[in-house]
């Protein structure tokens, strides 16, 4: 056995591992035969043909399998000790499974035995691990009402205030929510609302990011405020997940807390219009945020003790002191948080990006994520994130998250920074925050990873489409306003970005996602990705093609607030080579003459086509090209020599695909766009266009 690429090979038959197991006890193999039968399970009938069943006589069959210890390394908290255990004796078996290592206090000796050592040390019980020195992995929390839940929760905290600057820098010292519950002493069995408190010094309070489960029968109401402010609402009446959010607050030693359902009256769109421009500040100056990841509705709750992680037994930690000490390994799971409930409604995507600390309930355990590192840095294992664990373990670039900062010291905004896109932080320089041109495509891309998400969550009213990302828009417009001479207010035009424009409108649905039916309301332009529901793919900035916006026109339901709703009213007016087409069942696109294009798709079999909604188009379509791009012939690069199928090169063109809307004389709308089609294709259908004025609404 000798180290391979960072691993260790060795070889062993179902049958030497079953008998280390049976006879000895020995709990690394009992780990390895899990791991071995589970992949067996999981293999077709047919790529089993050469490794027999552990319950069959003959098990002489031969396992290569090699182990390996590596560090994951996150954005600056902590260092994790990932084991991989991964099979290759044959094809159809090469796969893999990863464990986390963590180590508990327990006894060290240089002179036990190694099997004394695993009979008598038990990581849970014992008092001084020489493991724990090394391996920074620790079990988790599973009782999250206990006291040590509690104060690690403080103690994350306090950390957080005291040696981040990244998060607490962001503070506004004047800002205080127009309505805040006070919860008093522990004790006190009523809590008060209480508005148009002063912010004082010292003064905090814990904001709660939960899911509703349908509408809420606790809320604030216009018939209800005066009581909720004079005799208060006794804690008992309430759902279990503000319960538990209260006692949540009184144990970390604050005495204030803000959820929206009783902070916000929610029958009255007078109070909606002066509170829904406060979220982002409700959550960037909340002391941190108390997510209740696992808790599907109000009523859940979040502080219920956790079924315990599945772990291997005590294994032998060789110190390289010579002094020994244990360790287990649990499943690695990448993804844990990303599949909480919390993480599938729309509202609380912009509540954990814009809040400076998250107080995490998860399915497994309590965790802990702020500003200062886009890592969850847990006392446990387990819950980390890994290799595709970005889906909800990201934050906001620094220097978009700071962009209202009044102490905005560059070098601690660029030099720690932090970058929301599917990929590794250490991959980002700061220097492209520094240069203005760079910043602006990277705040693009970083806004385009947010929508990506943002619509594929779900909303209980689809009328907020626009205001439940109205906080996250109005902080990216604070960032933006550094580089771009507008105001904050005339950037964001109905969920696209007024100096991306005309590449903006070139937004696109998830191509493998299934159509759904356009919303009966109204609550976006066609020209807007808030008019339709599914995942949507921001468009990118390419060469502008024979396409002109002349015109913009926004009509808001608060106009003194241009990030949330908007009416019937806005309408783009355009200069371009708009064409009249049509489709067939297979949407190739024709030309009224009856000229077909030979495909529907490109050289690789993508769409060419892509519809916004499902819904009966009936009439003439009219398409307009707004954008392209050169693929250059990859023949010429070393890299693609000998490759049998490579894309043609030559202009691939962008556009819209209109038609005319109902009611409206002489106006468009959006119904889906053209990607890629290729010039030979391009040049049929638009050989006899010419440039004419129209309005898409």
């Amino acid at each position: 056995m000798g180290p391979e690429d960072g691993f260790f090979e060795y070889h062993c038959t179902l049958e030497e591992l079953q008998s280390s197991v049976l006879e000895y006890s020995c709990n690394w193999c009992s780990l390895v035969l899990h791991f071995v039968k589970s992949l067996i399970g999981e293999q077709p009938l047919e790529n089993t043909k050469n490794v027999r069943d552990i319950g069959e006589d003959d098990r002489a069959d031969l396992f290569r399998l090699k182990v390996g210890a590596s560090e994951w390394k996150g954005a600056l908290s902590f260092t994790e000790k990932l084991v991989k255990l991964r099979e290759e004796s044959f094809p159809a078996y090469r796969n893999s499974r990863m464990f986390s290592a963590i180590a508990e206090k327990g006894k060290s000796s240089t002179t036990l035995g190694l099997q004394k050592l695993l009979e008598q040390v038990d990581p849970y019980m014992s008092l001084d691990n020489e493991a724990a020195k090394y391996i920074e992995g620790r079990y988790l929390v599973r009782d999250l009402r206990s006291r040590e839940a509690f104060t690690q929760a403080k103690l994350w905290l306090e950390d957080c205030m005291e040696n981040h600057p990244t998060c607490s820098r962001t503070l506004e010292s004047s800002f205080f929510p127009a309505r805040i519950i006070e919860l008093g002493q522990h004790d006190t069995e009523r809590i008060f609302v209480r508005s148009e408190m002063l912010r004082n010094d010292g003064v905090k309070y814990l904001a709660l990011s939960y899911c509703w489960g349908g509408e809420a029968n606790f809320k604030t109401t216009t018939t209800n405020i005066d009581l909720h402010e004079k005799e208060g609402i006794r804690i008992l009446d309430l759902p279990k997940t503000v319960q538990d959010a209260i006692i949540c607050t009184r144990e970390i030693g604050l005495h204030y807390l803000w959820v929206d359902a009783l902070c916000i009256i929610q029958d009255s769109e007078l109070d909606k219009k002066k509170q829904i421009p406060q979220i982002r500040s409700i959550f960037k100056n909340a002391t941190c945020t108390i997510v209740a990841a696992n808790s599907k509705t109000v009523f859940d709750g979040f502080l219920d003790c956790r079924a315990p992680t599945e772990s291997s037994g005590p294994l032998p930690y060789f110190a390289i002191d010579g002094k020994i000490g244990t360790f287990r390994l649990v499943s690695f799971r990448i993804n844990e948080y990303s599949e909480e409930p919390v993480n599938t409604r729309a509202w609380t995507l912009e509540e954990a990006l814009l809040s400076r600390g998250l107080l995490i309930y998860s399915s497994g355990t309590l965790l802990w994520e702020c500003q200062a590192g886009n890592d969850i840095a847990c006392q446990g294992v387990g819950a980390r994130m890994g290799d595709g664990g970005f889906e909800a373990h990201y934050r906001l670039p620094n220097p978009i998250f700071m962009a209202d900062s009044k102490s905005n010291a560059e070098s601690q905004v660029y030099e720690d920074n932090r970058f929301v896109l599917d990929i590794d932080p250490s991959y980002v320089k700061p220097a492209w925050w520094r240069d203005p041109a760079q910043a602006i495509e990277k705040a693009r891309d970083a806004w385009g990873a947010c929508l990506r998400r943002y619509t594929s969550r779900e909303l209980t009213r689809e009328g907020d489409k626009l205001q439940a990302i109205s906080g996250l828009a109005e902080q990216y417009a604070l960032f933006f306003k550094n580089y771009i001479p507008e105001k904050p207010g005339e950037l964001y035009i109905a969920g696209l970005w007024k100096h991306q424009m005309p590449h903006a409108l070139c937004w696109k649905r998830d191509p493998e996602k299934s159509l759904v039916p356009r919303p009966k309301e109204y609550r976006a332009p066609s020209w807007s990705w808030a008019s339709i529901d599914g995942i949507i793919y921001s468009a990118t900035v390419l060469e502008t093609f024979n396409f002109d916006i002349l015109d913009i026109e926004l009509a808001f339901k608060n106009p003194n607030y241009t990030f949330g709703r908007v009416v019937k009213g806005c309408v783009i007016s355009a200069r371009g080579l708009l064409q009249e087409l049509s489709w067939d069942l297979t949407l190739r696109l024709v030309l009224p003459a009856g000229t077909y294009l030979p495909s529907s798709t490109d050289e690789n079999g993508h769409p060419e086509i892509y519809l916004d909604a499902e819904e009966e188009i009936l009439g003439p379509i009219f398409g307009v090209p707004v954008q392209r791009w050169y693929r250059p012939d990859y023949r010429q690069f070393e890299v693609y020599r000998g490759a049998k199928k490579l894309p043609e090169p030559g202009w691939k063109y962008h556009g819209l695909l209109l038609r005319k809307a109902a009611g409206e004389a002489e106006c468009l709308e959006r119904v889906g766009m053209f990607f890629d089609l290729n010039e030979a294709r391009f040049s049929v259908l638009w050989e006899t266009a010419s440039c004419s004025h129209f309005k898409i609404i």
